[in-house]
């Protein structure tokens, strides 16, 4: 018979999973917003790591406010897409969050100022143009998927 945990034992025990959340942000003319990252290839969408303690809202707008320097409300943002995704080998298993963020107006667009440790470039690409520049497939399938969401004004959910 097993032996009976104390409840922080239980807790402690359990497993625990990545979390990374994204912002799908598009412009007047319906082209999407792509960063370039410092520290790895390719474009990606704002957004990066969940923190402990913290919510994927959370932390997506705290990494538009800290990547672009953009204040939104929580009230702006919807899920559209949210990715499963076992480990393999040193990648332990993760939940990516995509929230739409909505269409930026020109004086926003003029007040972006980027992380300069963490980004190089801001650029707003055809949708379309978009998906081959990201930097890797996975992110590619969950911004694919999040285009149709937002068009069907619906949610998805993709495993692995």
């Amino acid at each position: 018979m097993k032996e009976k945990l104390s409840e922080e034992e239980f807790y402690a025990s359990l497993p625990r999973k990545r979390m990374g959340a994204g912002v799908i942000f598009l412009n007047e003319e319906q082209k999407v917003l792509l960063v370039k990252m410092s520290y790895k290839d390719g474009w990606g969408i704002p957004g990066g790591v969940v923190d402990a303690h913290e919510s994927p809202l959370q932390g997506a707008l705290r990494e538009v406010k800290e990547e672009l320097n953009l204040t939104i409300s929580k009230e702006t943002l919807s899920l559209v897409c949210l990715g499963y995704y076992s480990g393999s080998g040193h990648k332990t298993e993760s939940l990516q969050f995509m929230f739409y963020g909505g269409i930026l107006i020109q004086e926003q667009i003029e007040n972006i100022s980027l992380q300069e440790d963490e980004l190089t470039e801001y650029r707003f690409f055809e949708k379309e143009e978009a998906i081959p520049l990201l930097s890797n497939p996975k992110l590619g399938k969950r911004v694919r998927k999040s285009f149709e969401a937002i068009e069907k004004n619906t949610f998805y959910y993709l495993d692995n």
